[in-house]
């Protein structure tokens, strides 16, 4: 057989499939929502949940929010200090971070924001679970976001 005579063949086995089988196969459309990921700078060390997502905190369990990169990363027991960029506002960031320690169970004692300006604010929780008190600080700056967790 002539090597045109194979492309020619090939290129028609492939289209009868094609036809024959339309449900195999769904291009990406626009109604696909993609969440977007979290990200960790090269050189951060994290701890991640089962899930594979990086940890700022181990006690709340609280993961690194969607659309962030985060900078930096300690842990010492059940205290945290997180470094991260996100494109959201400070309440979005605030809330999500809230709603995550709540459905971990905790339950919030007290909150107190500061907005200083479009881009500072800070905010001040307290969180208890089981007796144990911990205390969350929500800090944005230029610099980005700074999460802390005091016990």
């Amino acid at each position: 057989m002539k090597p045109t005579r194979v492309l020619v063949c090939a290129f028609s086995l492939s289209l009868l499939l094609v036809g024959c089988a339309p449900g195999l196969y769904t291009p990406p459309g626009p109604s696909t929502p993609v969440a977007p990921v979290s990200r960790v700078a090269p050189g951060v060390l994290v701890v991640k949940d089962a899930g594979n997502l990086p940890l700022m905190n181990t006690a709340i369990p609280l993961t690194t929010l969607p659309g962030s990169l985060l900078l930096a990363q300690s842990y010492t027991g059940k205290e945290s200090v997180s470094r991260f960029h996100n494109p959201s506002a400070f309440e979005k960031v605030l809330q999500a971070v809230l709603e995550e320690a709540k459905t971990a169970g905790w339950g919030v004692l007290s909150e107190d924001i500061h907005l200083s300006s479009s881009t500072s604010a800070q905010a001040t929780a307290v969180l208890i679970k089981n007796q144990v008190r911990l205390e969350l600080r929500l800090i944005r700056s230029e610099a980005g976001y700074l999460l802390e967790v005091r016990s």
